[in-house]
């Protein structure tokens, strides 16, 4: 089940967007997407885009949220289903951006567009009627999915009671059914647990996705190839005599992970004496460039239609600079870890075992 609200955006878009692609909110940026514009400049391209409009408003881009009940979808599913939705109600005519933020207890997608379109150069109409198309369209995607929806009732509607308590239900049947997944070998005892307790089968694959029959099956396979895997772990820390695998694996990695270091070491001139420095020169000319983007987003605003030809060229080729700077930085920010770690490296036998272990139980 996903709910949809938007509100219109009049002043401060960057703030939006920079809102819905923190880090901290979407794993690192794994879960943003963008379309007809770069996550990073959007707020600047929004500002050309709408110098092109055919009329006024106030209104210069939307922000639109979904919301999935909780425990319904996982983050790739909603950030999936987040991308279909932007594609049916914007049709591909506007630049936006989307997200899926996982820093609640309920995942959630944002989306933030320009108002303008870029075939018609008109602004986007918001209404009573374009608000329900985009519920209509989110709820078709969601039962695509196999996710719940809240269907129109045929005479009064439920009270919010109502519906809180139906929800809590599906949660704590969620979290029961989740248990009895975990504890059953094969898909036959699942059944037979879900008879001894008297649970609806039909009921359950209304949950979501996660509680279809072919879905359940998979996750009973996959839990019992974790507990071989898992009790292999166990013996070979029981047993000192066979770690030496691990170890060699360990040692192959380490060495796969060197060599890929030295490689950009000496790409870019780098050594244990100046990656501190060099990691510093990286951040400063990001910064750098970062700005210079800012001074041409101030000189597109004040320009003269003459001179935007020119300007754009500019901001295309600063943008692509300060792409390339940026992942340039990322990458020496990753060697001086490396670089640390190597300096700090003395392995052992057992820690060796566990960190292996740590690693596949998370």
């Amino acid at each position: 089940m996903a709910v949809t609200k938007i509100k219109p955006i009049k002043n401060t878009i960057h703030k939006s967007i920079e809102y819905i692609i923190n880090p901290d909110k979407t794993e690192q940026c794994k879960f943003v997407h963008s379309e007809n514009c770069f996550p990073e400049t959007a707020a600047i391209e929004f500002e050309i885009y709408l110098k092109r409009a055919q009329e006024g408003g106030k209104v210069i881009g939307r922000h639109l949220i979904q919301s999935f009940a909780v425990g319904e979808t996982t983050p790739e599913q909603a950030h999936e289903i987040g991308k279909k939705l932007a594609r049916e109600i914007l049709g591909g005519h506007y630049a936006y951006v989307m997200s899926t933020h996982m820093d609640r207890n309920h995942i959630h997608n944002h989306f933030v567009w320009c108002a303008v379109n870029l075939e018609t150069n008109k602004r986007y109409v918001s209404n009573k009627n374009s608000y329900h198309k985009i519920q209509q369209t989110s709820d078709k995607i969601c039962r695509e999915f196999g996710l719940s929806v809240i269907e129109k009732p045929q005479s009064r509607g439920k009270s919010y009671a109502v519906y809180v308590e139906e929800k809590n239900i599906k949660s704590q049947m969620r979290k029961s059914v989740d248990k009895i997944i975990e504890n059953s070998k094969t898909y036959e005892e699942f059944l037979k647990a879900i008879k001894q307790n008297k649970y609806d089968l039909e009921f359950i694959k209304s949950l979501g996705y996660d509680y279809k029959e072919s879905v359940i099956k998979q996750r009973i396979y996959d839990n019992r190839s974790i507990l071989k895997r898992l009790a292999k772990y166990e013996a070979d820390i029981k047993n000192v005599k066979n770690a030496e695998g691990y170890n060699q694996w360990a040692k192959i990695q380490n060495l796969k992970r060197m060599s890929q270091t030295i490689i950009v070491m000496q790409d870019n001139g780098i050594n244990y004496e100046n990656i501190d420095s060099k990691c510093s020169e990286a951040a400063e000319k990001v910064k750098q460039l970062r700005e210079n983007l800012r001074i041409t987003e101030r000189e597109i605003k004040n320009s003269k239609p003459d001179d935007l030809p020119r300007l754009y060229d500019l901001l295309n080729e600063q943008s692509r600079q300060y792409y390339t700077e940026k992942r340039k930085r990322q990458q020496f920010d990753i060697v001086r870890k490396n670089i640390i770690d190597f300096k700090n490296y003395n392995s052992s036998l057992t820690l060796k075992i566990e960190k292996n272990r740590n690693s596949f139980e998370r």
